[in-house]
């Protein structure tokens, strides 16, 4: 399924099966769709790859396949502690 949507399922991303283990893993840790898994992937890109256990040369496809994404005229914006806007 090529470019992947962002409610896709995130088990339509390469490397990632249908009840596999990693799907398995991204559920248990309420990560259900394409947008989830890029959400987690900017805000705690550490986290999500421990999570995942994958290989590194898996994890490239699969989050190179995720980056594909098309986001359409959304624009995402997250503001963690200690930063701030100036006006």
């Amino acid at each position: 399924h090529h470019p992947p949507m962002l409610d896709d399922e995130v088990w339509r991303l390469k490397k990632i099966g249908k009840d596999g283990a990693f799907h398995k893993k991204l559920s248990f840790a309420n990560i259900n769709t394409v947008q989830d898994f890029l959400k987690l992937s900017v805000l705690d890109l550490d986290k999500l790859r421990q999570i995942i256990g994958m290989t590194d040369k898996m994890w490239d496809v699969t989050i190179k396949h995720a980056r594909e994404c098309n986001f359409g005229n959304e624009l995402y914006t997250h503001r963690g502690p200690g930063y701030s806007y100036n006006e």
